[in-house]
């Protein structure tokens, strides 16, 4: 690939020649054949370098301090521009030894020779905003190099640093293309929110690390847009590193992220911490008169855009609401409108998550989760709100018949205070106090009998009219020891 040369600098350079007429006229020659040799692609780096050492010169011996800082200031700039294109592998990048040698220090001092040179022009008012970025544009690159990991992406900007993220994230995403693999480009959207300028939608939506996620994935698409606006207005290093740049457009382009929905305004539901937070992408929410359903699909960003698939339903914060009966007779089965409204939003293949609050009756939650069962050919996950409002739970086999249950399965019933736990021919009842907890059934002694009792998996029933907490709390105990939950609806 191309020697690279800073654009801005060559525009410094231009003003600098029809702001300086004080300058001798063999001094004005010297700075136009740098400014001729530079202009151009170097394919082989002879004329770029034979720059460098021009502008050594310059920097010495120029009459005005002047014209001596500018020099300075372009073989800097010049100079980073070359060892970024050499860190992050541009085609036919002149090697960093070959730049050392060129500036007449040692490879190891290199570094440091471009800092004392930066530290000496960023005193300049013209030259001090462009120093101080090539100064951060070093401490990035080195940060870099040494596999810094918490670095903070917001403290720097500029061309370079665009460059530089958008090689830490091709090489973070990979082939598999995992957002949370990606760094922390991007400060949390919601981190600096307050009552008088909330956190807006989507963000609100979102689990802290799926904001981190969204917002680092959004910054690497504005970092690409920058670079390709710089490279159509004549960048070298932006051109240059091309190739690079196309690389991790199609990496991104085609990366989705999944986000784990948080619910901030439905405060009424059962709620816990158990449980693996769920990228679920439709959202149903039980409640006793009505059900709502709203979706958190996956995601994709372009342009600095994000963008959400067209089949994608109401989207969180908002939801579509269908009422209940007031009496379900008969077995439990289907509630058609509740599956249609699930239905459009579009389940195929993707995790529904399924929260209840505390005293829906056991029966209309159950006729629920078989309406979801019905619409959805993906996971169904039973799940809890969390004190941060994200979705806690595990995935949920839905059983109708008692055939479906295995005699390896360890069976739980749960009746008005009481559950009971049975494997084969064993049968364990425990009887709950009459005054019963707010929070729900006493589960003391649950979880030593779901250890001790050798099982293949948890397959927990209730009877219709047994409060949903109740069950939902019994379930999750199969969910905290990490067990196969089974809901068998009756």
């Amino acid at each position: 690939m191309s020697t690279i040369v800073s654009r801005s600098a060559l525009l410094v350079l231009l003003g600098s020649l029809v702001l300086a007429p004080s300058r001798t006229s063999a001094q004005a020659t010297a700075l136009r054949s740098v400014r001729t040799v530079l202009a151009p692609w170097d394919r082989e780096g002879t004329e770029t370098l034979g720059a460098l050492r021009e502008l050594t010169r310059t920097a010495r011996s120029a009459p005005t301090p002047e014209a001596r800082l500018e020099a300075r200031y372009l073989r800097a700039s010049i100079a980073i521009d070359l060892l970024i294109a050499s860190q992050l592998g541009a085609e036919r990048a002149i090697p960093v030894t070959r730049v050392a040698e060129t500036l007449g220090v040692a490879e190891p001092e290199l570094d440091a020779h471009l800092r004392s040179e930066l530290g000496a022009v960023v005193s300049s008012v013209a030259y001090r905003d462009p120093a101080r970025e090539a100064l951060s544009a070093l401490d990035l690159r080195a940060a870099i190099a040494r596999g810094d990991h918490t670095i903070d992406w917001s403290r720097y900007q500029g061309s370079r640093r665009d460059l530089l993220l958008v090689a830490a994230a091709t090489e973070a995403l990979g082939i598999s293309g995992d957002p949370a693999q990606l760094p922390a480009f991007a400060p949390d959207p919601c981190a600096s929110a307050t009552p008088s300028a909330p956190c807006a939608a989507p963000w609100t939506s979102l689990a802290p690390s799926s904001r981190r996620e969204l917002a680092s994935m959004l910054e690497v698409s504005r970092a690409l847009k920058r670079i390709g606006e710089r490279a159509r207005a004549g960048d070298p290093l932006s051109r240059a590193l091309q190739d690079r740049v196309a690389l991790a457009t199609a990496r991104l382009e085609t990366t989705t992220l999944a986000p784990i929905p948080r619910l901030e305004r439905d405060r009424d539901l059962v709620a816990g911490e158990d449980g693996e937070p769920v990228r679920a992408s439709v959202i149903v929410l039980v409640r006793r008169r009505e059900v709502r359903v709203a979706s958190m699909p996956p995601v994709r960003v372009r342009d600095g855009e994000i963008v959400f698939p067209a089949d994608a339903g109401t989207v969180l914060p908002e939801s579509d609401s269908v009422r209940l009966p007031w009496h379900f007779g008969g077995p439990p089965a289907a509630i058609v409108e509740v599956a249609r409204a699930v239905g459009a939003h579009a389940p195929e293949r993707r995790t529904v998550a399924v929260a209840v609050a505390p005293r829906v009756r056991a029966d209309v939650l159950a006729r629920v989760l078989v309406s979801v069962a019905e619409i959805a050919r993906g996971p169904i996950a039973l799940v809890r709100r969390s004190a941060d409002g994200t979705l806690r739970g595990a995935p949920v086999t839905i059983v109708m018949h008692d055939r479906e249950v295995s005699r390896r399965d360890l069976l739980v019933n749960i009746d008005s205070g009481t559950y009971a736990l049975t494997r084969r021919e064993r049968r364990i009842t425990l009887r709950m106090p009459e005054v019963r907890r707010p929070a729900g059934i006493n589960l003391a002694h649950l979880d030593s009998l779901i250890a001790r009792l050798p099982h293949q998996r948890v397959v927990v029933r209730a009877r219709p009219d047994v409060p949903a907490r109740d069950l939902v709390d019994v379930a999750f105990r199969a969910i905290a020891a990490r067990d196969t939950l089974v809901l068998r609806v009756r």
